[in-house]
C-alpha cells in the first residue's frame, strides 16, 4: 500500500489486539476498536506516525507499553473506565497529544509514560494513583499546572524533567522523597509545597528552576544532595532544616540568593557549595562546623564575621572570594 494513502479502520471480532500487531502502519488515520476487545498488548500501535485519533470501547481493562509509542499525530485520547496502569512508555513520543482523560481506576502512571509528549497541556490525575514512575513527564514542555493527587506516595527520577511551563506543584503528604532531577528544568517554576512527609532531597531535584523565588523547607528534611538547587538564579532566601551537611554545589550559581539560615546540626559545608552565589550578602556559621575549600567561590558581597573559633577550614582559605 502506498504510504502516503491514508485509511480509517474499524477493528472488532476479537477480544485482544496482539504485541505489536499494527507497528509502524503509517497508513492507519483513524482507528476504532469495537466493544468486546479487553487487551491492548505491548507495542501494539507503535510507530503509526500519522495515526490521528483513536476511539476506545468500554471493554479495554489492559493497555500494553509502548502501545501508542511515537503515535505522533494523535492529539486526544479518553480511556475508559477499568483501565489500572498507565504502562511504561505507553504514550512515549506521541508529540502532538494535547490532552488524555485518565479514568479514576488507574493507580499507577509507569516510567516514561508520557515521555516527549511536548504538547500535552493538561492532565487529570486521578486520586487513585499511587505511583508516578521514573521520567513519567519527561519534557512535556506545555505541561501547565499540575495536582499530584492525594494517594500518591511515589515520584520517580526525572518525573517532569524540563517541564518548563510547569508554574505550580502541591506535593501530597504520602511523599517522603524528592528524588533526582525530578523537576529539574522546570523554568518556570514559581511555586511548589513540600508537605511534613519529606525526608530527603535528591540530587539536581530542582536544578535551573530559574523562577523559584521561595521555598519552604520542613522540619522533616534530614539530607539535601549535591546540586539540589542549582542555579535556581531567582532564590533569594533559605532556611534550611536540621541537615548535617551541604554538598558539593548545592546553591552554586544561586545568583539572587541574598540570605541562608545554616541549622546548628550542620557538621560540613562542601566545595563549591555556594559558588558565584555573587548577592550573598550574610551567613551564619554553626560551631564546630568544617569547611571545604572554595565554599563560597565567588561570593563577592559576602562579608563573614564572628567565625567561632571552632569552625574549620579544610583544603585551603575557604573565604577565598575571586580573583
Amino acid at each position: 500500500m502506498n504510504k502516503n494513502m491514508r485509511i480509517d479502520v474499524t477493528i472488532k471480532g476479537v477480544t485482544s489486539i496482539g504485541k505489536r500487531e499494527f507497528r509502524g502502519c503509517y497508513n492507519f488515520e483513524n482507528v476504532v476498536i469495537e466493544e468486546g476487545v479487553k487487551n491492548i498488548e505491548e507495542g501494539a500501535f507503535e510507530y503509526c506516525t500519522f495515526l490521528k485519533s483513536i476511539t476506545l470501547p468500554s471493554t479495554i481493562k489492559r493497555i500494553g507499553k509502548r502501545a501508542f509509542k511515537y503515535c505522533e499525530s494523535l492529539e486526544n485520547i479518553i480511556l475508559p473506565d477499568g483501565v489500572t496502569s498507565i504502562e511504561n512508555g505507553t504514550f512515549y513520543g506521541c508529540s502532538r497529544l494535547k490532552s488524555i482523560t485518565l479514568p479514576n481506576s488507574v493507580i499507577i502512571i509507569g516510567n516514561e509514560a508520557f515521555k516527549y509528549c511536548e504538547s500535552l497541556e493538561s492532565i487529570n490525575i486521578p486520586n487513585d494513583v499511587v505511583i508516578i514512575g521514573n521520567e513519567a513527564f519527561f519534557r512535556c514542555e506545555s505541561l501547565g499546572n499540575i495536582t499530584i493527587s492525594n494517594n500518591v506516595t511515589s515520584v520517580g527520577t526525572c518525573a517532569f524533567y524540563h517541564c518548563n511551563n510547569l508554574k505550580n506543584v502541591i506535593i501530597p503528604d504520602g511523599v517522603t522523597r524528592i528524588r533526582n532531577d525530578t523537576f529539574a528544568y522546570c523554568s518556570r517554576l514559581k511555586s511548589i509545597t513540600i508537605p511534613n512527609s519529606i525526608t530527603s532531597i535528591g540530587s539536581r531535584a530542582f536544578a535551573h528552576c530559574k523562577s523559584l523565588k521561595n521555598i519552604s523547607l520542613p522540619s522533616s528534611i534530614t539530607s539535601i544532595e549535591d546540586k539540589a538547587f542549582y542555579e535556581c538564579t531567582n532564590l533569594t532566601n533559605i532556611n534550611l532544616p536540621a541537615i548535617k551537611e551541604i554538598k558539593t554545589d548545592t546553591f552554586a550559581n544561586c545568583v539572587g540568593l541574598t540570605n541562608v539560615i545554616l541549622p546548628d546540626t550542620l557538621k560540613s559545608i562542601r566545595e563549591d557549595a555556594f559558588y558565584e552565589c555573587t548577592n550573598l550578602t550574610s551567613i551564619n556559621l554553626p560551631k564546630n562546623v568544617k569547611i571545604d575549600v572554595m565554599a563560597f567561590y565567588g561570593c563577592h558581597n559576602l562579608d563573614i564575621k564572628n567565625i567561632p573559633d571552632s569552625v574549620k577550614i579544610i583544603g585551603g582559605d575557604v573565604l577565598v572570594i575571586g580573583d
